[in-house]
This record gives C-alpha cells, sequence and structure tokens, in this order.
C-alpha cells in the first residue's frame, strides 16, 4: 500500500513539473532597450577593436539607431503576427532589399568610422558571426522542409 502511494506521489510531482515547463515555454524576457542593445554591442566592439572614446560615441549613436529601427520592425511583424497575416511575396522582396539596403549603408558607416585595420577584424568578425548564425539556422529547420527541398 505505501508502494502504491509513494508511486502515485512522485507520478504526481512529475506531471506537476512537466505542466510548469510546458508553460514556461515560448515566453521570452522582456527586450533590451535600444539604449542596452547599444551599450552592449559598443562594449563588445570597444574590447574587439580598441576603440578610441570618439569611436565609441559614433559606434554607440550608430547601433542605437539600429536598435530603434530593429524594434520598431519587430512590433510591425508581431502586429501582423497577431492579425494572423503573412506578408505577401512582393512585401517580403521589400523587406529583404531594406534590410540588405541597411547593411550596406550600416558597413559603409563603420567603414568611415573605424581605420584599416580595425575594420577589417569587424568584417572578419562580422562574416564568422554570419555564417555560426546561417548553421544554427540550418539546425532548427523542421524535417518536413528538408524533405520537400529534396523531393523538387
Amino acid at each position: 500500500m505505501n508502494k502504491l502511494i509513494l508511486t502515485a506521489i512522485v507520478a504526481f510531482i512529475t506531471l506537476a513539473t512537466s505542466a510548469q515547463n510546458l508553460q514556461g515555454k515560448g515566453k521570452q524576457a522582456d527586450p533590451m532597450t535600444p539604449e542596452q542593445v547599444a551599450e552592449l554591442q559598443t562594449k563588445q566592439l570597444t574590447l574587439d577593436l580598441d576603440l578610441t572614446e570618439a569611436q565609441q560615441k559614433k559606434v554607440h549613436q550608430l547601433y542605437k539607431e539600429m536598435a530603434e529601427k530593429r524594434q520598431e520592425k519587430r512590433k510591425e511583424m508581431m502586429a501582423l503576427k497577431e492579425k494572423g497575416e503573412k506578408p505577401s511575396s512582393d512585401v517580403r522582396y521589400q523587406m529583404q532589399k531594406e534590410r540588405l539596403d541597411a547593411q550596406i549603408e550600416h558597413q559603409n558607416k563603420m567603414k568611415k568610422i573605424l581605420d584599416e585595420k580595425q575594420f577589417e577584424t569587424w568584417k572578419k568578425n562580422n562574416d564568422m558571426k554570419k555564417k555560426e548564425f546561417r548553421g544554427k539556422m540550418k539546425e532548427r529547420t523542421p524535417r518536413k522542409n528538408v524533405q520537400k527541398k529534396n523531393n523538387k
């Protein structure tokens, strides 16, 4: 009888713990403010590239502007998602075009702020981060999408 009660208690605790873990999934921490994002990115670049005070100020302003734009775009996308709408192919094309234009603009601004050696290091680090990100995204790709691509 005691074993039966003990087993029931263990099962109940296990189920309760599992339910709590499932409830927490999908919830994300509050996003950082554009100021916080800019400050952290500036500090990281200062460590990586040994930025001067003047460079730090320019980089901080640049990253703050980028974070603000990213935050606005995120809000727009979340509003679409809440409505249950998906962007059309023309809208997706325009978004990708704007994103690439923004990357080109960012690179040109960084080229003006950094000296030649710093820019080369920044570019190399940026390229490595992109490759790592793409690798992680490939790992996250659902199996059904991979099968569809192979069938075509």
